[in-house]
């Protein structure tokens, strides 16, 4: 185990955890920084996982945070809280491939000219296209250690 083995490391860790709970706002984060320690310990996850997992514990809102560990939701729409947790780093965005079908040129009579913008635009149908909150590979990993099934 590095931490038993290197002085300068252990010493690096220490003082980083240190740091990090003096930050948490209430006991409530410094439990699940702690909880998030002991995966690191338990090499269930590596330093910068652990890193990563509690600047996203510090910045998200207890509520929220504590609604994503406890639910299973692997995807949200933008508009009903997805885009809140894309924000905190527990999801990303996800775009789904469209359907584009190209149709025939039409006819806009003698007096007008559209640019070709506007050809394009009215010959594009574009069906099946879906922008999704999913969840983020250290949201996962966060639900994965903080979840008290």
């Amino acid at each position: 185990n590095k931490i038993e083995e290197d002085l300068k490391y252990r010493t690096k860790v220490g003082e980083k955890l240190l740091f990090i709970i003096d930050k948490c706002e209430d006991t409530d984060k410094a439990s699940l920084t702690g909880l998030l320690f002991k995966s690191f310990l338990e090499k269930k996850i590596d330093y910068d996982q652990f890193i990563t997992g509690t600047n996203i514990i510090e910045k998200t809102p207890l509520p929220d945070l504590m609604f994503f560990i406890e639910n299973d939701v692997e995807e949200l729409e933008l508009d009903n809280g997805g885009s809140e947790f894309v924000s905190y780093g527990l999801m990303e965005i996800r775009v789904t491939k469209p359907n584009i079908k190209v149709g025939d040129e039409k006819y806009y009579g003698d007096k007008y000219i559209p640019s070709d913008n506007e050809i394009l635009a009215d010959r594009l149908e574009i069906t099946d296209f879906e922008i999704v909150a999913s969840i983020s590979w250290i949201g996962q990993i966060l639900r994965e250690n903080l979840c008290k099934e």
